[in-house]
């Protein structure tokens, strides 16, 4: 103990500080020092003899523990400071002090024993079950958190080179989702430029043209960092995944752009024209996908609290990284495919002819055979779609539906409720015999026991009887055993005692995470300023209990507590004071702290101590002198009870309040509203108390008609930017019907793999949603423009849908290419992708033919009529 006091101290003076000086470092949060206490243990008999009594030994080290100051002397032409040296600064200091009895000078040491001891802990903290000090590094607000990693990396270099006695390891690193975010962007650049140059090398034949990607992907990013700059718009966890998102709809509007010249080259129109009229076909329609997707996320803003404030960002950066990818598109793209065609070599022609040989799949006759066989049945295949939307329907029900994607984890945390008044050692105890049974299953731990020394850190802040234990093992199969092994455990030893498992927070579920219980009521005292009474409360929740069948509420934490009465007419009696008898068992419970030694950077604090004893013996054995030197026993001066009291106090702005918190993952499809209703009558019947409700069933209503009101405004948006684009009030109906159908291909993608409804399978479905109507958008201006010239209605049809084949099937496959990989890998980043990257291919994949064949189908059925009276007219 006395080498890990000096350790403290170490840390403290030296780590801490260390650390804290580097600019990256805005403080450092430390739990799990041991301080020491210096402290008096009086020889009873002797004060006795001598005729001393406790009062003495406190006014004796106050007098010798002043500080004077310093006095300024002028002797001649010099001046002096002269410094007294009264206070005490080592234990020898306090052994040596003089007092005097019955005549006779004697030393503290005489009388009494003196010396230094580990301070009472109120907590501790354990790393791999050993005694350890723990140290949260929190970053200054400007710093990089690369920088601060890379920083923190090097220093623990030095210490351990420094001293090499001392073992340093980095636990429960947080900075690892944004390096995963940022390797994420890389990796988004890197697989969808790659996959685009594949697909285009082969679709168009041309060797140059996927390399017009690897100028203008880079260039419209280098762009929207710049106006992020520009509009204050920080590069964090959210704002980059935004930018990831863009991407791959950059990657689509290049190769729109580009696949466009080009078959104004086929048809024998000169470079210069080609590049002039093939971006100019594409503006208006480049124009509307872009402002509908933005359409699709801008509305998200509005909605409240986080889940606004971190829609923001992403909205912003998604709409920044849209504008940049058009302007790139329509200006740079067309300069740069002038640049690169202006000059042919034979080389690069041979090349041409040899890709224009290799022809792995006719997808133009392909198109033909189902367009054919789509028209053949055009009155059918209404239906079919049809049924696809009710499909979407069922799915939305049967999906299970959460609020972050469920991730395979390694790491748990154990938090633990001993159920009884232990002590800190006892508490530590039991965690290092529960560790010592489990080392062989785990890898690492972090034990947070009783208390903690975390300033800032308020979810460590515990009582005497709990410990919250962090564990790692190496694989999930490993952890399913771990919880078996500790329910076996808790079942054969601690069967009173109270425990639960929770999933290890990563940064990003702490940005998401929402800790409301299912369902909390409130109840407060109609005296506003009394909390309400323990018995009341512990009743009211029986009878809750026993009406409620498939509702379980969680117990009120209780602390019990020892409260020692003075009987003030026996201390009449004795001639005995209040203050006599407070001092008295200060003492001899160990926490009458008298002064201070100030050691070095130090201060530490000097307690009169009696021998420790139960709390029994003591208030059996304990005596008091009175005025007129008779002991008198202290059980005679007081009586002792032992009562409960609420373990955390709660509070709002309606006051003081008891919480029960009810479970309600039994019973999900209860009327809530019917359940309150129940519950403030049942409460009520208390005439004393008051009841109010919170929790995730509200705050979920009001964000579902906040989503609600988000999406009427969005649909109103991409009706109205459609119609301007299309001039037409019904064509816009035929790319919003899309929707519904293309959704039914995203749900089943996640109930295929068992994925979930979350945050990132909704992000998914409005990515998808924005990208695959971009095609529909793309189709529909090219039959407008073909009917213009004079096309007819079917002719039109078939030709801008081998127009705009190509497009569509490359900005498919690209997509659906990059996100393959979030399916088979097992990292953190994928597994927070993997719902996204289910809802986009689903949706890619039954949204291409989607686009390729019920669009035509809907545009025949609305124009038909027309073409037949145009006919008739002439």
């Amino acid at each position: 103990i006395a080498k890990f006091m000096e350790f403290s101290e170490f840390c403290d003076a030296v780590i801490k500080k260390r650390i804290e000086q580097r600019p990256e470092v805005a403080m450092v949060d430390v739990t799990g020092n041991l301080y020491s206490e210096l402290y008096i243990s009086p020889n009873t008999e002797k004060m006795k003899t001598l005729g001393i009594h406790q009062g003495t030994i406190q006014n004796v080290l106050k007098n010798n523990n002043i500080t004077y100051g310093n006095i300024m002397v002028h002797e001649g032409k010099y001046r002096y400071s002269i410094r007294f040296s009264s206070f005490l600064r080592t234990v020898e200091d306090v052994k040596n002090i003089y007092i005097k009895a019955n005549q006779r000078i004697l030393q503290l040491k005489d009388i009494a024993e003196i010396g230094l001891r580990q301070r009472q802990a109120t907590g501790s903290y354990l790393h791999n079950n050993q005694n350890a000090i723990s140290m949260a590094i929190i970053k200054q607000s400007a710093a990089r958190m690369s920088d601060l990693k890379k920083e923190i990396n090097y220093l623990i270099g030095r210490f351990e080179h420094e001293y090499p006695e001392i073992e340093f390891d980095i636990s429960q690193d947080q900075t690892g989702i944004l390096e995963y975010t940022i390797s994420n962007l890389k990796q988004s650049l890197l697989w969808g430029g790659s996959l685009a140059f594949f697909i285009m090398f082969f679709f168009l034949k041309d060797i140059k043209s996927p390399l017009l990607i690897g100028f203008s992907i880079p260039t419209a990013v280098i762009i929207s960092l710049l106006f992020f700059h520009l509009i204050g718009l920080s590069i964090n966890i959210i704002s980059l995944s935004g930018l990831i998102l863009g991407v791959g709809m950059m990657i689509d509007n290049s190769i729109i752009v580009i696949d466009t010249i080009s078959q104004y080259m086929e048809r024998g129109n000169s470079l210069f024209d080609a590049c002039v009229n093939g971006t100019s076909e594409v503006i208006r329609p480049l124009m509307s996908s872009v402002f509908s997707t933005c359409a699709v996320f801008l509305p998200l803003i509005f909605i409240s609290g986080i889940s606004g404030a971190l829609f923001y960002d992403q909205a912003i950066a998604i709409t920044i990284g849209l504008l940049t990818s058009l302007l790139v598109s329509i200006t740079l793209l067309p300069v740069l495919y002038k640049l690169f065609y202006s000059k042919k070599t034979h080389k690069k022609t041979k090349t041409k002819n040899f890709l224009t040989k290799i022809n792995l799949f006719d997808s133009d006759s392909a198109y033909t055979k189902g367009f054919d066989f789509v028209f053949k049945y055009k009155k059918l295949m209404p239906f079919l779609f049809l049924l696809l939307v009710f499909v979407s329907i069922g799915l939305f029900q049967i999906i299970p539906k959460e609020k972050l994607p469920s991730i395979n984890q390694t790491e748990i945390i154990l938090n633990i409720d001993w159920n009884q008044n232990i002590h800190v050692d006892e508490n530590q105890a039991r965690v290092n015999q529960l560790l010592t049974y489990l080392k062989e299953n785990i890898i690492q731990s972090d034990s947070y026991i009783a208390e903690q020394q975390f300033l800032l850190n308020r979810e460590q802040e515990l009582s005497y009887s709990e410990c919250s234990i962090y564990l790692k093992v190496a694989t999930v199969k490993q952890l399913i055993e771990l919880k078996k092994n500790i329910n076996s455990y808790f079942k054969t030893k601690y069967s009173t005692s109270k425990y639960e498992f929770s999933p290890y927070k990563t940064l990003f579920d702490r940005l998401f995470s929402d800790d409301q219980p299912d369902l909390l009521a409130k109840i407060t005292s109609k005296r506003k300023k009394e909390i309400p009474n323990i018995n009341k409360i512990q009743n009211l929740q029986k009878s809750l209990n026993t009406s409620l069948k498939d509702i379980n509420t969680q117990r009120i934490p209780l602390q019990e507590h020892m409260v020692i009465h003075l009987l003030s007419e026996k201390m009449m009696l004795y001639d005995i004071s209040r203050n006599s008898v407070f001092q008295k068992l200060k003492a001899s419970f160990n926490v009458l702290l008298i002064d201070q030694l100030k050691s070095r950077q130090q201060y530490i604090p000097i307690v009169i101590s009696d021998k420790t004893n139960t709390i029994t013996e003591i208030m059996s054995t304990l005596l008091i002198t009175n005025k007129k030197g008779i002991e008198i026993p202290i059980s005679a001066l007081t009586r002792i009870e032992k009562t409960n009291s609420y373990k955390t106090l709660f509070a709002s702005k309606e006051g003081e309040y008891a919480p029960i918190i009810f479970d309600l993952q039994k019973n999900k499809n209860i009327n809530t509203k019917l359940l309150t209703n129940n519950l403030t009558q049942l409460i009520k019947q208390d005439d004393s108390l008051d009841v109010r409700f919170t929790g995730k069933v509200f705050s979920g209503q009001k964000l579902f008609r906040e989503m609600s009101l988000v999406l009427i405004i969005s649909i109103l948006l991409l009706y109205f930017i459609l119609a301007a684009q299309f001039e037409s009030l019904t064509q816009p109906f035929i790319v919003l019907l899309e929707i519904p159908i293309d959704i039914a291909g995203a749900l089943f993608m996640l109930y295929l793999f068992n994925g979930s409804l979350n945050l990132m399978s909704m992000i998914g479905i409005i990515v998808m949603s924005g990208i695959i109507i971009n095609d529909s958008i793309l189709k529909i201006d090219t039959i407008n423009q073909l009917r213009k010239n004079g096309t007819a209605l079917m002719d039109a049809i078939k030709l801008a849908g081998h127009r705009r084949l190509k497009p569509i099937i490359m900005t498919s496959l690209t997509t659906i290419l990059a996100l393959i990989p979030f399916l088979f890998s097992s990292d953190l980043g994928s597994e927070l992708q993997k719902p996204l990257a289910l809802t986009v291919i689903g949706g890619m994949l039954l949204g291409t033919l989607v686009s390729l064949y019920f669009i035509p189908l809907c545009y025949y059925y609305l124009y038909k009529n027309q073409e037949k009276k145009t006919i008739s007219n002439k």
